[in-house]
């Protein structure tokens, strides 16, 4: 995420080393690979982490010591896998000291891999790191990258289009092969994509809905952790426009492809629609200098009940420009008073009011817009390897306030190794999380007009156990969750199995149960390993789930008898939470295990 800078008066520079007395294997890997680059429109080579089916792809490698390293006439690979530790895919042969190839002319079809150079006999890491323990003289192995193809195709959208009636209607497209995943954007104002370079741009965004999900259609109101606001009721005669975006990491906005299908529009039709509130104050576009109180009015709609009250700011996430909502509150008056302290940064925000009436219908405002300003400053966040130094992609980036300032409210996204914005003035905690490695947290100042530079080493995982989980029938079990605990600690990992029922969980070393489940199903039995360092364990036995499936379904009424729509109703068994919405109809069904 990039925004422009303003003059800087100074600079701060923070740094994080997380070594912790680290001794992985990584310390004896004697080659370095740097992430995948591809050509701009300059002709120079940059990082890029998604990369074209067809276009030229480039790596470069080089010693731990940063110095040129030539693989010529070492028999040496780029050995490319789907699992991370397992290179039995493809391999590419590598001579001098960058090697330049197109992924179609070698075989490599769009899809997420993962690849490491060694001249080892074996696929495995296991088997590689046994042949360098024998013969450290002659062996060579390198840190594991992420090579992500990105099809040239993008989600045919089948439904909704044209007019419809249904106020939570589903959305269905086809699927697109190598797709891990897709992201649905809802506005209710056309937008523009372009595929800037290899970068998305989506602009015009005014946001309605946005879900992630690794299955082919979605009901309207459904939420996900990446976007957990509920949306509002569609509006009658509102046109509104989405499109569907592949993603190669389950739910991740970094893995975002720019190449898109266009932008489908539908509108919906209720001749029983409330009529939409006007807005009073703030007046469009006012501005507020640190202002510590705002207070929002508008007029009082008949046969509404309450009002929700909702606050957006627009931002640009994984070139995606969207309305990301930020706070809200239900109220039966017509005016409501928001604590701006603290709580909104030097940028633009929106705002909008939803009438709703006892069946859970309502209908929406249109949206104002107001700048607010307080002292902010500069920082970048660059990721780096802690075991070798390399450049890190693919990372997200948390900001939380801890003294002063204002948490943002949404992730920042690493896709090239670095990332830069602006925050309030203040003290924060940054975090920065990729799977294979462990957390990193930095504490770091923002001064007002100053530039602030975090570098994050990220720790490698140095061990791991992969495996596959399928049901009681024999069929992989896609997106189970595989449950891993320390036993020593009782720190407990998650990972979601991909399309195949394959999994890979990255370690520190230790002892640990592991344990597959999955809603409708009966879980695994639990499995007990003990990871010396660097292991990495294949589990040739598979997992097995045994389908129970129950469901639960009703209706949800309101004290008149009126079904209510966008009701979420949640099932809880023990710590584990299922959820559904309620459909026009007031219908729900959840599926659960008996």
């Amino acid at each position: 995420m990039k925004s422009k800078i303003r003059l800087i008066t100074a600079i701060a520079v923070t740094s994080i080393a997380l070594l912790c007395g680290f001794t992985s294997t990584a310390d004896a890997q004697n080659v370095v690979l740097e992430p995948t680059k591809a050509r701009n429109s300059n002709g120079d080579f940059v990082t890029r982490l998604l990369v074209k089916q067809d276009r030229a792809v480039r790596i470069n490698w080089s010693t731990p010591a940063s110095t040129p390293l030539d693989l010529s006439g070492r028999n040496a690979f780029l050995k490319i896998g789907t699992l991370p530790n397992n290179y039995s895919f493809r391999q590419i042969a590598l001579t001098g000291t960058q090697q330049d190839f197109r992924p179609n002319l070698e075989n490599l079809p769009p899809g997420r891999y993962y690849a490491r150079i060694t001249n080892a006999p074996g696929t495995r890491m296991a088997s590689i790191l046994s042949a360098f323990s024998n013969d450290p003289s002659n062996i060579l192995y390198s840190n594991e990258i992420q090579i992500i193809v990105e099809s040239p195709t993008a989600a045919f959208a089948i439904a909704p289009r044209g007019d419809i009636t249904n106020s939570t209607p589903t959305f269905s497209w086809e699927p697109v092969p190598g797709a891990v995943g897709y992201w649905i954007i809802l506005s209710s104002t056309p937008f523009r994509i372009e595929d800037n370079d290899g970068d998305i741009s989506i602009t015009g965004v005014t946001g309605v809905w946005q879900y992630m999900t690794t299955q082919t259609t979605a009901t309207y109101g459904e939420i996900v952790d990446a976007f957990p606001d509920e949306p509002p009721p569609l509006n009658d005669g509102q046109e509104y426009s989405y499109t569907i975006l592949n993603l190669y990491e389950e739910e991740n906005p970094v893995y975002v492809s720019p190449v898109f299908g266009g932008i489908i529009p539908f509108r919906y039709r209720n001749p029983d629609a409330l009529a939409r509130p006007v807005l009073q104050s703030p007046a469009n576009n006012a501005a507020f200098n640190n202002t510590p109180l705002i207070t929002f009015r508008w007029n009082e709609v008949p046969g509404a009940t309450n009002y929700t009250v909702r606050l957006s700011k627009r931002l640009t996430q994984s070139g995606a420009e969207v309305t990301l909502p930020i706070w809200s509150t239900t109220t039966t008056n017509t005016l409501v008073d928001f604590n701006a302290s603290g709580a909104l940064e030097n940028t633009s925000y929106m705002w909008q009011v939803i009438a709703n009436d006892d069946f859970g219908r309502g209908s929406t405002s249109v949206q104002r817009e107001f700048r607010y300003q307080v002292e902010t400053g500069q920082f970048e966040v660059v990721t780096f390897n802690a075991a070798d130094g390399s450049v890190v992609t693919g990372v997200e980036i948390k900001a939380l306030a801890v003294s002063g300032g204002s948490t943002s409210a949404v992730s920042y996204l690493n896709q090239t190794g670095s990332v830069n914005d602006s925050l309030v003035v203040g003290t924060y905690e940054f975090t920065a999380i990729k799977n294979g490695y462990r957390d990193a947290v930095q504490t770091a100042i923002i001064r007002d007009a100053q530039y602030t530079y975090v570098r994050m080493d990220l720790e490698p995982l140095p061990s791991g156990i992969s495996g596959r989980v399928l049901d009681n029938t024999g069929q992989p079990a896609s997106n189970a969750t595989i449950e891993t605990t320390n036993l020593s600690t009782s720190e407990r990992f998650t990972v979601t199995t991909n399309t195949n029922g394959d999994f890979n969980q990255s370690l520190q070393p230790g002892s640990y149960s592991v344990i597959a489940r999955k809603a409708g199903f009966i879980a695994s039995g639990t499995r007990f390993y003990d990871l010396a360092l660097g292991e990495q364990v294949d589990e040739e036995r598979t997992f097995t789930i045994q389908n129970d499936l129950a469901t639960i379904s009703g209706f949800v009424f309101n004290q008149s008898g009126n079904p209510i729509q966008l009701a979420r109703v949640t099932v809880r068994r023990g710590t584990t939470e299922f959820d559904a919405l309620t459909n026009g109809q007031g219908y729900y069904s959840i599926n659960v295990s008996s």
